[in-house]
């Protein structure tokens, strides 16, 4: 049975480094230094823990820790969350835990009426997900790279 609890500092160590090694592979894949979530700091996940206007749950899977989703709201008065990253456990990928995170994430800001994300372009699991749960191609991409392009998506 999966669980969702708010992130707290404790939690810090053990899912900075389930974040890491869960984006390890597209940042060999992508080449994206800094900007990947692989090589997130100490320091910005303990802010995003204490961002008051983000929400930080950790995934957990029968008492363990598998992964972690992060949003945090748009500061343009218009009901608008931003989710910024989800990670799992590189051996429970595939299992549907991202999908039932994202819709309990939204469940939870029950106000909230236009939903945004990136998505690297050819990952199409990851986009057959977003798009099975209502999220639409805004045909707006972000040049990273000359590897990483992103694909804007809402809902």
């Amino acid at each position: 049975m999966v669980k969702f609890e708010k992130m707290t500092i404790n939690d810090l160590k053990e899912h900075l480094v389930l974040q890491r090694r869960a984006f390890l592979p597209l940042l060999a894949k992508y080449q994206d230094g800094n900007f990947s979530p692989a090589n997130i700091t100490e320091a910005e996940m303990k802010k995003r823990i204490e961002n008051s206007q983000g929400i930080y749950l950790k995934i957990i899977l029968d008492s363990l820790d598998v992964g972690g989703i992060y949003a945090y709201t748009l500061n343009n008065g218009r009901n608008e969350m931003y989710l910024s990253t989800i990670y799992i456990s590189n051996n429970m990928q595939g299992c549907g835990l991202a999908q039932e995170s994202i819709k309990h994430l939204e469940e939870m800001c029950i106000g909230i009426k236009t939903w945004w994300l990136e998505v690297p372009e050819g990952e199409n699991k990851n986009i057959h997900i977003y798009e099975k749960l209502g999220y639409q191609y805004t045909g707006k991409k972000i040049i990273i790279n000359e590897k990483l392009t992103l694909l804007l998506y809402k809902k």
